[in-house]
Order: structure tokens, then sequence, then C-alpha cells
């Protein structure tokens, strides 16, 4: 996200929601941890999916066209299932707020 200067982020409301308002300037960030967690689910995960689906239908014969298709629908069936586990995932990752 630091690509841009201005991101609309939407959060919950914390115990210091008042020293807050609409349009003020912060720094939002995440512990390591989180950094890495989200890393780990959108890239690497991911490509070890792809990758075994990949060797596995290699392996058993499967022609190498229909080796990557299959391999890429896999990934994308990952994702979808990322997708639908959203909420979950949102109630995981912490959020700081920092004025700037």
């Amino acid at each position: 996200m630091s690509e841009t200067e201005n991101k609309r982020i939407e959060v919950a409301a914390g115990k210091q929601a008042s020293l807050y308002r609409e349009g003020d300037r912060v720094m939002v960030s995440v512990t390591r941890g989180m950094g890495i967690r989200a890393v780990l689910f959108a890239y690497v995960f991911p490509f070890f999916v792809l990758m075994a689906v990949l060797i596995g239908c290699t392996a058993a014969g499967v022609a190498e066209t229909w080796a990557g298709v299959a391999s890429l629908a896999a990934a994308a069936l990952y994702y979808a299932v990322l997708s639908l586990m959203k909420a979950k995932f949102g109630k995981q990752i912490i959020f700081n707020i920092t004025k700037i």
C-alpha cells in the first residue's frame, strides 16, 4: 500500500476511537508476525499448492498442458477458499494506528 499516498481504510472503533477523525493522517501497521503470516497465506502456500498439483499430475502421466491447467485451477480454488475465509482472517489480523 506504500505505493500511493491516500488509501481509505475502515477500522473497528476501539477504546481510543475518539482521538481519530475522518481525514486524519495516520500510519497503519501490523506486527511482524502478522505480516509474515499474510505473506505465507498470500504467496507461499499457493505456490506449494500449485507445485504439488503440477508435480503430482506430471508424475501420474497427465499431459503437461493439462497438468498446468490443473495446477492453475488448484491455485484459483485455493484463493477462492481464502476469499471465503476472509471474515475469519479479518478477526485474527490486528492493525495498529498512529497519528502522523
